[in-house]
C-alpha cells in the first residue's frame, strides 16, 4: 500500500487563501485604476508620441493579473487535494499580481520623463495675459508635442490688436525655459472658420503675417482662409515663401471663382505670391488649383477653365501649376478615362513644360490593362511604369511623351 501524504492542515489552507484573497484585492484594484492612470499620468499630457504604449501597458496589467490569479487559484486547489503545501502558490499569486501591476505602470510611464522644463506656471500666466488683451475673446495654451496657444479674436478685433496679441505671445515665450520646446500659435476669429498658424521659426514675423491674414479674410469674405506659417502642422513645413495659404469657397461650387480669386490675389496681394497656394470650390471632391511659389499665369488659368467647363464626361480637376493635373471622373463607364484624355491632353500640352497628367475614376486603382484603370501620361517627359500600359495609354504615350 502506498504511503499516504499528509494533507495540509486547515490553518495552512486558510493562510494560503487569505494571501490569495489579498492578491485578488490588489489585482482588482490594479485593473480598475489602470485606465485612470493612463488618462491622468503626466506622460499622457505632453507625450502624444507614446500613446502606442497604452494598449501594451494595459495588456500587461490585465493579462498578467488575470492569468496569474487563474493559474495560482487552480494550483492552490490541486495542491490541497494532493497533500502538497499550498502556501507557495498563494505567494506566487501575490508576487505575480504585484509584478504585473508594477510592470504595466512602468511601461505606461516609459516615456513620461521629459528633459524639457515643466511649463504649468508659465502656461497659466500666458493665458491670463492674453485673455486681458483688447480684441481677444478667448485664449488657451497647452503642452503636447509643442507648447501651443489658441487665440480666438472677437469679430471686431482690428489688425493692430491681432498683431499685439502675437507680439505678446512671442515675448512671453522668449525665456530660456522655452528654448527646448517647439512653439506655435493659432489665431482664429469667432465668426467663421479658418485660422492663421505660426511656428517657432516664424514668430518674429508672425505679427505682420496675421495682419495680412485678416486682410485676406476681409477681401474674400466668402472664403475660409487658412494660413500655415513655419510650422509642421498637417505635415507641412511652411518653409517656402510665406507658408501655405488656402482659400476654400464656402457658398458656391464655381470653378470660375477660383480663377477670379487668383486674379484678385495677383492684383491686391503681390507680396504673398511666394506662398504655396490652394484655392478650391466649396464641395468636397470638386478639385482645386494649387500654385507653389507664384500665382498661376493667364495660360494656366485658361487651361483650368477649359478643363472644368467641358463636362461631357463628368469630372473634377486637381491642378498643380507647373507639375501635375489630375482629372477624377464621376463615371464608371469603361474607357471614359481614355476619352477624357483624348479631349484634354491637347489643352494640357499647351502648358509646354513636362506635366504629369492622370485621368481616373479611382485614383488608387490598379494601373495597366483595365478599362477603368487610371491613365498616366507625362507630357514632354517620360513616365516610369511598373506595369504594362494599356493599348490606349501606350498610344497616347507615343504621341505626347519623350523617352
Amino acid at each position: 500500500m502506498k504511503d499516504q501524504q499528509p494533507r495540509p492542515s486547515t490553518g495552512d489552507l486558510v493562510t494560503a487563501w487569505l494571501v490569495y484573497a489579498l492578491a485578488v484585492g490588489i489585482g482588482v484594484f490594479a485593473t480598475w485604476i489602470a485606465p485612470f492612470t493612463v488618462m491622468f499620468t503626466d506622460g499622457c499630457s505632453y507625450h502624444e508620441c507614446r500613446e502606442w504604449l497604452v494598449p501594451w501597458s494595459l495588456g500587461v496589467t490585465f493579462v498578467g493579473v488575470g492569468s496569474t490569479l487563474l493559474v495560482a487559484g487552480v494550483m492552490i486547489v490541486v495542491a490541497g487535494r494532493r497533500g502538497r503545501p499550498p502556501f507557495m502558490w498563494a505567494m506566487t499569486a501575490l508576487g505575480g499580481v504585484l509584478i504585473s501591476a508594477c510592470g504595466g505602470l512602468a511601461l505606461m510611464n516609459a516615456a513620461a520623463s521629459d528633459p524639457r522644463p515643466d511649463l504649468g506656471r508659465q502656461s497659466t500666466q500666458i493665458e491670463a495675459a492674453l485673455e486681458r488683451m483688447p480684441g481677444v475673446q478667448h485664449a488657451s495654451t497647452g503642452t503636447g508635442l509643442s507648447f501651443s496657444a489658441v487665440i480666438v479674436l472677437t469679430q471686431e478685433a482690428s489688425a493692430e490688436q491681432a498683431k499685439a496679441v502675437v507680439q505678446t505671445f512671442r515675448d512671453q515665450v522668449a525665456g530660456p525655459e522655452f528654448h527646448s520646446w517647439d512653439i506655435d500659435i493659432q489665431v482664429r476669429r469667432g465668426d467663421t472658420g479658418g485660422s492663421f498658424r505660426a511656428g517657432k521659426a516664424g514668430l518674429d514675423s508672425a505679427a505682420e503675417r496675421v495682419a495680412r491674414w485678416l486682410a485676406l479674410r476681409a477681401t474674400f469674405p466668402g472664403y475660409e482662409v487658412d494660413w500655415i506659417y513655419h510650422t509642421g502642422y498637417r505635415g507641412k513645413t511652411g518653409d517656402i515663401g510665406v507658408g501655405d495659404i488656402s482659400l476654400n469657397l464656402l457658398s458656391e461650387n464655381d470653378f470660375n471663382a477660383v480663377g477670379e480669386a487668383y486674379g484678385r490675389l495677383a492684383r491686391e496681394f503681390p507680396d504673398l505670391s511666394t506662398a504655396r497656394w490652394e484655392v478650391k470650390p466649396s464641395e468636397r471632391g470638386t478639385g482645386f488649383l494649387q500654385a507653389n511659389g507664384r500665382y498661376p499665369n493667364e495660360l494656366e488659368l485658361s487651361v483650368w477653365n477649359r478643363l472644368n467647363v467641358d463636362q461631357h464626361t463628368p469630372h473634377s480637376v486637381r491642378m498643380t501649376t507647373g507639375s501635375a493635373i489630375i482629372e477624377q471622373l464621376d463615371s464608371s463607364r469603361p474607357n471614359d478615362a481614355e476619352l477624357l484624355a483624348e479631349q484634354h491632353l491637347p489643352i494640357v500640352a499647351e502648358l509646354g513644360a513636362p506635366i504629369r497628367y492622370t485621368a481616373a475614376r479611382d485614383l488608387s486603382g490598379t494601373f495597366g490593362e483595365n478599362p477603368t484603370a487610371p491613365l498616366n501620361i507625362t507630357i514632354g517627359g517620360c513616365t516610369s511604369r511598373a506595369y504594362p500600359p494599356s493599348p490606349a495609354e501606350q498610344t497616347l504615350a507615343e504621341r505626347y511623351e519623350k523617352c
